[in-house]
């Protein structure tokens, strides 16, 4: 598929912004393929621009997305960046007047219609598409945002549950493609519960909201206005959920839940898909099981590599192992509180250095079996629990004709747990095997 831009410009459109009540108004430009979405203060000297590079991940940011550098911020650009994203749109420069887009109608729905007015247009290049081929997922107490791999299309599901808010209760998902997100999602609109808009005000947001942009949710009902769908409120925390994912800078093949969570944990997840697809070849394997097992001599409940994610002979691996409840060694270390033993943390590192290795020697390496040597430098850092993926790379450090040695990391949720120096043997398999009959 081909990156789109606009045919021409959008907008103006002019109003309050929700947040901070100021003036503000937007325009929305074609830009040069490759660009992305990006935003320019046309209000501040220089017209500073700024991109999803710019995203604000503090967590006093958690009702709004923000971008910022320096002195120059744009705040609460979701609902337009929905609308950009959720179009198939993939550069666009947005000219904007003040420190947030205006507020609208609370939706992304006049963004979405100015845009469809500009009309759209191929600008060259493919659209590159982010796959993640294995589940992520964040979370902080009750709330959690999870990814997670699919054919094809993008899947949006999300669950809401405001205690003691009837309106906003409940869950849905559906297919996202430009038909779908402007029929089903673009015009669903913020909400607040009335007994939370002091609180708000407090905290400096909704100085522009009022009820002509904002569901006030009162019991059963909505202050001064009507529902557009009867879950309006669970369909804007998905509007907010692509929002926050516009910044992913092309198409996502995955399914998205959400459940109780917010924009912060939107962009905890968009980070961990930017890591893993651009960094990771997106989690798809270079080696799966059965390749290792061809590899390694080492069979269940020893075996301790899933799969390889990143090769280089010569020069490093990358590979994971998911951690169930079910392993044999969580059964008695500890039962009623199972944590992974810290040799065995080490084992699995030496045993991807081992594949390490004999990708190393390549034919040289056939007949033989890399033998654990020493270890040195080792330092568990961390618990390791059921649910957990190990993640672990691997470096090669030196090869001396059959012996080799290596360092390597091993972390959770990016949380360095294990390292290690690890030198091997690679030895003939028949010398492992002792003499017959003895």
């Amino acid at each position: 598929m081909k990156r789109r831009t606009l045919a021409g410009p959008a907008g103006p459109i002019a109003g309050r912004g929700i947040h901070g009540g100021a003036p503000a108004r937007v325009r929305i430009l074609p830009a040069p393929p490759g660009s992305g979405l990006r935003f320019r203060r046309t209000d501040l000297p220089g017209s500073p621009e700024l991109g999803g590079g710019d995203l604000v991940r503090d967590a006093a940011e958690g009702g709004r997305t923000t971008l910022r550098r320096g002195a120059a911020a744009v705040q609460t650009v979701e609902h337009l960046a929905a609308a950009v994203w959720g179009l198939g749109l993939d550069d666009v420069l947005v000219e904007i007047e003040g420190p947030e887009p205006p507020a609208a109608d609370g939706s992304a729905l006049p963004f979405a219609q100015a845009i469809l007015a500009a009309g759209l247009v191929e600008a060259g290049g493919e659209r590159p598409a982010f796959r993640p081929a294995s589940p992520l997922a964040v979370s902080e107490g009750a709330a959690a945002a999870v990814c997670l791999p699919r054919e094809r299309g993008l899947r949006l599901g999300y669950l809401l549950d405001y205690p003691g808010e009837p309106l906003a209760q409940g869950s849905a998902a559906l297919e996202v493609d430009p038909e779908t997100f402007l029929r089903e999602l673009a015009p669903a609109r913020t909400f607040c519960p009335a007994a939370q808009v002091e609180k708000y005000r407090q905290l400096g947001w909704g100085r522009g909201a009022d009820t002509s942009n904002t569901l006030v949710l009162e019991g059963g009902r909505v202050r001064d206005n009507r529902l557009r769908f009867p879950d309006e409120p669970v369909r804007h925390k998905m509007l907010d959920m692509l929002g926050d994912m516009a910044f992913l800078g092309g198409e996502l093949v995955a399914e998205v839940r959400g459940a109780r969570s917010g924009h912060r944990l939107n962009r905890e997840l968009l980070s961990r898909v930017i890591e893993l697809c651009r960094v990771r070849n997106g989690g798809a394997a270079v080696m799966e099981v059965n390749q290792i097992r061809r590899m390694l001599a080492h069979r269940y409940p020893f075996l301790l590599v899933d799969r390889v994610l990143e090769l280089e002979p010569g020069k490093r691996i990358l590979g994971f192992k998911n951690l169930s409840v079910n392993e044999e060694f969580f059964q008695g270390h500890f039962p009623n509180l199972p944590v992974m033993p810290g040799v065995l943390q080490l084992e699995a590192l030496a045993q991807l250095g081992g594949i390490l290795l004999e990708t190393t020697l390549g034919e040289a390496a056939q007949g033989k079996v890399p033998v654990l040597a020493t270890i040195d430098q080792a330092k568990l850092r961390h618990a390791v629990v059921p649910g957990d993926q190990l993640v672990m790379e691997v470096f090669l450090d030196r090869m001396r004709g059959s012996f080799g040695q290596c360092h390597g990391t091993a972390s959770v949720d990016g949380k360095l747990v294990a390292e290690a120096v690890i030198r091997f043997a690679l030895v003939p398999a028949g010398d492992l095997q002792g003499q017959k009959g003895s």
